[in-house]
């Protein structure tokens, strides 16, 4: 059908409350690090062409599945990354997840994702993942209720847990991260967002096209090139 039984299902079910679809997974990080069966470009003569490969090849992926599941309509993308947040909205995701985890700066990923979506009248969030790679995988209740607090104060629509372990089996989620869920809903309730104007913001904008990682002075540039003064 042109219109999936599943969509409908879902917008039957939880009418507002359905917020739409999350569909691939990481396509800006996984091209950064060259996760070959992931990855979409392969080789490039600039860093205008990698970027025109990378949107060429995901938005017609996306397309396809915006097309197939809603024939057009009404049907919102999501997506979580941890790199490259402006060419996963160019290919044509309507809200990004920046992935607050591992050792990477919150900060930085949040203001990365969140000048993404503002220059292109997007939605961002932020979504909490492993902080290791073998249980407990995610860190303490205390720095989950933090780095909750960190994404709202930052303008993050969405706050989300990445809740599962390695083999997609069991939740990972202890009590003191079910405690941290309740503290901040309890600390939105209290502290309403006030948000700095645009015009208020400095921004920091890159050359079209240059797709930096931002994880450090030696990160690359769309996976394909090391970095150089430019990045430094």
């Amino acid at each position: 059908r042109a219109v999936s039984d599943w969509l409908e299902t879902a917008k039957s079910r939880w009418g507002e409350h359905f917020l739409g679809m999350y569909y691939l997974d990481e396509p800006g990080g996984k091209q950064l690090d060259l996760i070959t069966d992931w990855m979409v470009v392969f080789n490039a003569d600039n860093a205008t062409d990698a970027s025109n490969q990378f949107n060429d090849k995901v938005s017609e992926s996306v397309d396809w599945f915006r097309s197939g599941y809603s024939n057009w309509t009404n049907l919102s993308l999501f997506v979580s990354d941890y790199a490259l947040y402006w060419f996963d909205y160019k290919a044509g995701y309507d809200t990004v997840l920046a992935q607050f985890g591992w050792n990477y700066s919150r900060q930085l990923n949040a203001a990365l994702c969140r000048g993404a979506a503002t220059v292109q009248n997007k939605e961002w969030g932020a979504i909490i993942t492993w902080e290791y790679t073998e249980p407990p995988y995610l860190s303490s209740g205390e720095q989950l209720y933090e780095d909750f607090v960190l994404a709202y104060q930052n303008g993050a629509k969405y706050c989300m847990v990445f809740d599962s372990d390695e083999d997609y089996t069991q939740s990972i989620l202890k009590q003191q991260h079910l405690n941290a869920l309740k503290q901040f809903w309890e600390y939105v309730q209290d502290n309403p967002r006030h948000v700095n104007p645009i015009s208020d913001r400095v921004a920091l904008v890159l050359p079209e096209g240059y797709a930096y990682g931002f994880r450090g002075p030696s990160d690359k540039i769309w996976g394909l090139w090391e970095a150089n003064n430019f990045s430094i």
